[in-house]
């Protein structure tokens, strides 16, 4: 059963809740996401050097499963990434994560192309 969620915010420094409804609206969102990679036939795979965060060899692996179902992948590896540059590729119909958890679901981020969870 979902539950409300309290959170402590570091930045403002106060606790916030989470409703319900906050985390329905969530999955629903991760949903959508989820089917439009699936319809996707052109996928951006996210990869950061940055220590800890960089999983290249899991990217690799993806690109070829992507790559057998007859689609295309394509790698983008950068130090920091910034999600704001991904509309300067209005191909890429979907993108996978590979680096930090938090990119795609940072309330602040509106992109339109599809932004799955990392490996």
């Amino acid at each position: 059963a979902i539950k409300d969620v309290m959170i402590w915010d570091p930045i403002a420094e106060k606790m916030k809740s989470i409703t319900k409804n906050d985390i329905l609206v969530q999955l629903k969102k991760m949903k959508a996401n989820l089917k439009r990679y699936i319809m996707a036939r052109t996928v951006g795979i996210l990869v950061t050097v940055k220590p800890g965060q960089q999983y290249l060899e899991n990217a690799l692996k993806l690109k070829d499963m992507i790559e057998k179902k007859e689609k295309k992948a394509y790698i983008f590896i950068d130090d920091t990434l910034r999600l704001d540059l991904l509309e300067n590729y209005p191909f890429i119909e979907a993108w996978v994560n590979t680096a930090c958890p938090r990119i795609g679901t940072d309330d602040h981020v509106h992109i339109g192309q599809a932004l799955g969870r990392r490996l």
